[in-house]
């Protein structure tokens, strides 16, 4: 009997010989090949090559409930070292079989701190304590205090001890009769927390209220704070000095009423930190202006002419007949409404009244005051996406530019409060922040990642800057308008994914970044080279306009006064290189360079020792004539030049 094998399965393999790296700024589906949109645990320690990272080994997996990221690992030393491990909203007593030791925590960065035998962690939510065998809350276990003793059942008494700010509890005793059911606890709100945090001003701020006309009528608090009459809201006012000559510690000032100071000090941060926002400025007022206060006379005309035609309307729905005087009219009624009018025909016929007609001109003074509007406001109908459909695409995002570009006084006033705002959370974390913080950083390509920090770490921010982006590129139809110019100018967008960045993001950089790398890298070795430093060229450099650049150092009469001084040594010897690289260059790197070949010729020797004055440096090997691709080059035969007739 015969049988049929099946074909063993074919194994395909790619061979990538210079790896670059991992790619998080292109879709995974067009990532170049000798990159790679993932690499857990890879290390790329020698050029082209990775490797898996070395010293990552699996301890212990947590995957029950509640469990998750590994927030925390915490250490009780004694006798016997502990481990608790917060992981999730889980914290576990590390062994072989973990015991679980509390279960609501917060999914969040824990640390902590031994204390005299127990260890107390923070997570963020609640302050612990671990004893060696329970993690309960501290506030479970913390002292209660009498905080009043002597106390009748309608109020008064004698304060004993201050409040614990630990916890929440405290305890109240009262001298009681034997008639009374109802006792006055000094707190309507059990949960008072800032009579708690101020606990010799506690009776004051309990028996403080605010005004309930007052409030709604200003919107400061909404109506559903006094849906039953009670509200234990009251009202804190702070008031800050900015640090001047005449006071140059400032000072603030925080009130609950007029006998109830909170604080009264020095100015703890370094400005007020009051920022305003308004498209303009009231000449010679505090007060701000905007093109919306323009707009009120515009608003009440236009409402006036909707209320004359609504009002026509609604007074005239009804329709009215023209009697002549002396016909009477006679009425009769049949089924399904129909209606026969009888009248004398030598009084005059009965004609209908047509009221409900409104004059053309007043809903041409409507569209006026729209227009109007527009014009004022710079909210024009593609702004509000009502878009006409005769204007092409370039018209509508250079009228929506212009929309945007006519704000311009609000967007500057919004983007001067972006960086005050950033400026002064600087200023605050660089006071205040005396325990690490955790910060997401994104980078220039938009790679973000976690770094932790304290405020001596950004002692050396000083301000905050917002750079404003083009108005055209905030708008779909001005990214579209944009991305398709540059693709029809030659150069420009070589790549699809750069066609896709412009149209999503308006983002221009990636498309220039590289010759505007080069552009500062010239300019950067022209100052080193007037500085009398020493500049090294790549083989990867764009030679002519290098060369070019750095011809424009020796542009002088002072350096060409001292020709066998370090400026012009430096300066021709490293135009020198690029020559050399110019002429040795691999054919395939020019063209993957765009550049022109120059020919062929021996490479520059190794780099021995700093180049005399006059003389320039020697410069090793850079390009392996051992590589295939060198030696397929060098290998073909090229044809014998044309011999010239005239001899």
């Amino acid at each position: 009997m015969r049988f049929s094998t099946p074909a063993p399965k074919k194994k395909y393999q790619y061979d990538i010989d210079n790896f670059l790296g991992i790619d998080l700024s292109t879709a995974p589906n067009n990532v170049a090949k000798n990159r790679s949109p993932f690499c857990p645990n890879m290390v790329r320690d020698t050029v082209g090559k990775v490797r898996k990272r070395d010293g990552i080994t699996l301890v212990k997996s947590f995957a029950g409930s509640g469990d998750g990221k590994i927030n925390g690992v915490h250490f009780l030393y004694g006798s016997v070292n502990l481990c608790v491990i917060h992981t999730g909203t889980n914290m576990y007593l590390d062994g072989e079989t973990p015991t679980l030791l509390y279960s609501t925590a917060e999914n969040g960065i824990s640390v902590s701190k031994q204390i005299n035998g127990k260890l107390y962690i923070l997570d963020g939510k609640k302050y612990l304590c671990f004893n060696g065998t329970t993690i309960t809350p501290v506030e479970n276990t913390s002292y209660v205090p009498t905080i009043i003793i002597a106390r009748t059942p309608t109020g008064g008494g004698t304060l004993l001890e201050p409040i614990n700010l630990i916890n929440k509890w405290r305890t109240e005793m009262f001298a009681g009769t034997s008639s009374a059911t109802v006792y006055q606890l000094t707190s309507t709100n059990i949960d008072a927390d800032l009579a708690a945090k101020y606990p010799k001003l506690s009776a004051k701020l309990i028996g403080l209220t605010i005004d309930k006309d007052d409030e709604l009528e200003n919107e400061i608090v909404p109506f559903e704070a006094f849906e039953n009459d009670e509200c234990d809201l009251i009202n804190i006012y702070t008031l800050r000095h900015r640090k001047t000559d005449s006071m140059p510690e400032g000072r603030m000032t925080v009130v609950a009423d007029v006998d109830c100071v909170l604080f009264d000090g020095p100015l703890p941060y370094k400005d007020i930190y009051c920022f305003p926002i308004t498209a303009a400025k009231a000449y010679e007022t505090s007060f701000g202006h905007s093109p919306g206060m323009d707009l009120l006379p515009l608003q009440d005309a236009f409402n006036m002419t909707v209320s004359s035609i609504l009002t026509n309307q609604a007074a005239n729905a009804v329709q009215n007949f023209q009697v002549p005087k002396g016909a009477a009219p006679n009425l009769t009624k049949f089924e399904g409404g129909m209606n026969i009018w009888e009248y004398d025909p030598k009084a005059g016929k009965i004609e209908p009244m047509n009221l409900l007609a409104t004059a053309p001109e007043v809903f041409n003074f409507a569209n006026f005051l729209v227009q109007q509007s527009e014009l004022i406001s710079g909210v024009n109908q593609i702004a509000r996406g009502n878009a006409p459909a005769s204007l092409s695409g370039a018209a509508m995002a250079l009228i929506q530019q212009q929309a945007i570009q006519f704000s311009s006084g609000l967007q500057s006033s919004y983007i001067s409060l972006l960086e005050s705002v950033g400026t002064a959370t600087i200023e605050l974390l660089q006071t205040f922040a005396v325990v690490p913080r955790i910060a997401m950083i994104a980078g220039k390509s938009k790679r973000s990642m976690m770094k932790k920090f304290k405020g001596d770490d950004i002692k050396g921010i000083s301000r905050v800057i917002v750079d404003s982006a083009n108005p055209l590129t905030k708008t779909a139809a001005g990214r579209v308008e944009i991305a398709n110019q540059l693709l029809q100018t030659p150069g420009m967008i070589k790549r699809p994914e750069q066609y896709l960045s412009v149209l999503t993001t308006g983002n221009l950089e990636p498309i220039y970044e590289h010759e505007v790398a080069q552009q500062m890298l010239m300019r950067s070795e022209n100052e080193w080279l007037m500085e009398g430093k020493q500049v090294r060229a790549l083989m990867t450099d764009d030679h002519p306009n290098h060369v070019l650049e750095h011809a424009s150092v020796l542009n002088s009469p002072e350096a060409r006064q001292n020709p066998e001084g370090p400026l012009v040594a430096n300066t021709l010897a490293h135009i020198q290189e690029h020559i050399n690289f110019a002429k040795t260059m691999d054919p395939a790197l020019a063209g993957m360079l765009k550049q022109a070949s120059f020919g062929g010729g021996p490479m520059p020797g190794p780099v021995n020792a700093p180049p005399s004055p006059g003389q320039g440096p020697q410069i090793g090997p850079v390009m392996d004539n051992q590589t295939p691709l060198t030696q397929q080059a060098e290998a073909v035969n090229l044809p014998k030049p044309a011999q010239s007739p005239i001899q």
